[in-house]
């Protein structure tokens, strides 16, 4: 049985949480999630890793369920007390990393490093063992660059079973790190797994880090876009137009009335503990009614517990939302994840809605023809499930099969992975096989792939015998 962990706060930022923590407190994190809890990761999210997850909404999820979030960004540590509780302290993956090691040589824990250009990992555990001496690096491994979905994740899988290490810190740059890690960490048994972007680069002193002072001084981001005024002058010209931009609206809403700013200033009372909420199973409808406004910390609050309960199968829906409200939400990005309702009807009716056979998904058949319909969410965390649906309507030899995404809301790179294998699966067995209907985030997450012409109106594909 796994020991309780206690959550550090948290604080929504741009639509995202960030766990309020110092360098040594998320070490000391860390190594108690290493020796006693599931696995788990975490992530280090500068203001690159918010703008990519407003694209993406694979990104965005995996950021807002990681079990611990540092805010390695400046800019997020600046403006996190605009509306809520301040971020003590900006937590980077280039200084967590060598502390982590440090810890670890003292505890007596393996690390493994994955990922980084040919060579540079091991020169990373030859630095990080003569800084830290006794530590057990117990492996490194550099596989060909590649998309995340042509990567051979057997292989990588084999080397880290025999590894078998404590803490996995992977350089595949974002987001392909975080969605290898998502994909995988649930089952690969290993206790604790990091993306740590470029960071062997600058251990491996194969790229420079700005000085200390202009880090303390919050410049470094001027420092790396004078070292790549190409790369990342149009990526750092984005992020000031969104900063700008967001900061203004939220301004404007939040200094509205004198009457909406008392409302921001005091912390929301959720009518009962967080533990109570968690207590009333898998799905918890709360009201939100006379509410204009909620706080950082409120937002943390209500993420922490849609995470917990998503985890588990279920959801948190939100209803009776203000106007002033709901444009908040709209805007972090989070009405969809809170699943927000106009009312107590329409959140008894998406409860029910994902309590039927309609979300879990199905199948039928119309002549020969095996119709499959797809889950809401065809995600790594229901794809045992819905693999044992089509093994079932596949048992039956049927002539065709029609793949329908109408009801599929959410679908990541677990399910990109399946639908490319099943494809395959049909034309080896010589099954004429089409698909369509996606829409929304599933049709964004195609897109995302590079998939989507595989999978839209004219992806019908005929028979072919063996």
């Amino acid at each position: 049985m796994h020991a309780p962990h206690i959550q550090p706060r948290s604080v929504v930022v741009f639509g995202h949480r960030f766990h309020d923590v110092t360098f040594m407190e998320a070490v000391n994190w860390a190594v108690s999630r290493i020796r006693s809890g599931p696995p788990a990761y975490i992530a280090t999210v500068n203001l690159d890793f918010v703008m990519q997850a407003r694209r993406d909404p694979e990104m965005q999820r995996i950021l807002l369920e990681a079990d611990l979030v540092t805010a390695d960004g400046d800019p997020l540590v600046r403006t996190s007390g605009l509306f809520g509780p301040s971020l003590r302290q900006r937590v980077t993956g280039s200084d967590l990393v060598p502390m982590l090691a440090s810890e670890c040589a003292r505890q007596g824990l393996k690390i493994f490093l994955l990922g980084g250009a040919q060579g540079v990992a091991e020169k990373v555990a030859d630095v990080l063992k003569g800084h830290n001496p006794g530590l057990k690096v117990c492996g490194t491994y550099a596989p060909p660059v590649t998309g995340l979905i042509e990567m051979n994740h057997g292989e990588i899988l084999r080397r880290l079973r025999l590894a078998n290490p404590d803490l996995l810190l992977v350089a595949f740059g974002a987001p392909k790190q975080e969605k290898f890690i998502n994909l995988h960490f649930r089952s690969w048994g290993i206790p604790l797994a990091i993306g740590v972007g470029g960071t062997f680069d600058f251990i491996a002193g194969v790229q420079r880090r700005a000085p200390t002072l202009m880090q303390r001084c919050g410049f470094e981001w001027l420092w790396r876009l004078a070292s790549h005024p190409r790369r990342l002058s149009r990526r750092y010209s984005e992020n000031l137009v969104f900063l700008v931009r967001t900061l203004n609206r939220l301004r404007r809403m939040y200094w509205h009335s004198p009457r909406l700013r008392r409302v921001g200033e005091s912390a929301l009372e959720l009518g009962m503990a967080e533990c109570g909420l968690l207590g009333r199973g898998r799905f918890i409808q709360l009201s939100m009614e006379e509410r204009d406004w909620l706080s950082s910390e409120d937002l943390g609050r209500l993420v922490g517990v849609a995470a917990k309960l998503r985890r588990r199968g279920g959801r948190l829906v939100l209803y009776g939302a203000t106007p002033m409200l709901r444009q908040l939400l709209v805007e972090a990005r989070l009405a969809g994840y809170l699943e927000l309702q106009a009312n107590q009807s329409a959140a008894q009716a998406r409860v029910g809605e994902l309590l039927s056979g309609r979300a879990i998904g199905g199948f039928r058949f119309s002549g020969e023809q095996l119709v499959l319909r797809m889950p809401a969410e065809c995600c790594v965390s229901t794809l045992l499930r819905w693999k044992r649906t089509v093994r079932r309507g596949m048992a039956r030899r049927p002539g065709s099969v029609f793949l329908d995404a109408a009801s599929s809301e959410y679908l990541d790179t677990a399910g990109v992975i399946w639908l490319l294998k099943f494809r395959k699966e049909c034309i080896w067995k010589g099954v004429r096989f089409a698909s369509g209907r996606f829409c929304g985030s599933a049709k964004r997450a195609l897109v995302l792939a590079g998939v989507e012409n595989l999978f839209g109106p004219q992806s019908e594909i005929p028979a072919r015998g063996r």
